[in-house]
């Protein structure tokens, strides 16, 4: 089983992706902690670690080896607004709320869009590094991803050219995100900078932010009667 990890953490990291950008480098982790209280190895519950399954993991990677048309994937998510600035979300058969602090005018039933975009970042961030880690046989006891980040509010209310406001952005959009990641297991500091680098080279939604994506928004209306 070990020469399994081995191999399919080989076959994850043998063509990664072009690095992030050097801002995503400097500001996607600002603090590391480890625990050297444990041994690193490879501690195989049956065919799990980290709670991941092992044997399924290989199959994911056989499968996508032989189909390579299957790892092209399109995700889709919807909004149906409620009121206010309430809406429900719907991804699958998942559905969660968004709104917005009373503050800034909603009701507070729920995180708003930004934070749920630093919420999708940490997860994304905390998957990678739960899967780097089992691909090296490294068991994880603790893993804690938090992130904040810069949004200067006038843009989006259409106060951006307004007086006061000259030190502000004009871009209602993230100026900078800050994460840091808290890990708790056995690696070495060799390992665990083997997998930071690879997830900060892999992560989806990491990249997402900090590389420019295409956005294509369509809007059809019907007149109300």
């Amino acid at each position: 089983m070990g020469k399994l990890i081995s191999w399919i953490f080989g076959w994850f990291a043998s063509s990664p992706p072009q690095s992030p950008r050097d801002d995503l480098s400097e500001s996607s982790v600002a603090e590391i902690q480890i625990d050297n209280n444990h041994n690193t190895k490879e501690k195989l519950m049956g065919d799990t670690l980290n709670g991941l399954n092992l044997e399924g993991l290989g199959n994911l990677v056989e499968g996508l080896k032989a189909n390579p048309h299957m790892a092209k994937s399109i995700w889709y998510a919807s909004s149906e607004w409620k009121g206010g600035f309430a809406c429900d979300v719907n991804s699958r058969q998942f559905n969660w709320k968004i709104d917005e602090p009373t503050d800034l005018g909603g009701t507070d039933i729920a995180a708003n869009p930004v934070e749920m975009y630093l919420g999708a970042l940490c997860a994304c961030l905390t998957i990678g590094y739960s899967l780097n880690a089992t691909m090296m046989g490294i068991e994880i006891s603790k893993l804690k991803v938090e992130a904040e980040g810069d949004i200067d509010i006038p843009g989006f209310v259409g106060l951006a050219d307004a007086p006061g406001f000259e030190d502000q952005a004009k871009t209602p959009g993230y100026q900078k995100i800050r994460v840091t990641v808290k890990l708790k297991s056995g690696a070495t500091p060799e390992q665990l900078q083997q997998i930071h680098q690879n997830v900060l080279a892999t992560s989806p939604v990491g990249l997402s932010v900090s590389n420019p994506v295409g956005l294509d928004v369509q809007i059809e209306t019907r007149r109300m009667v």
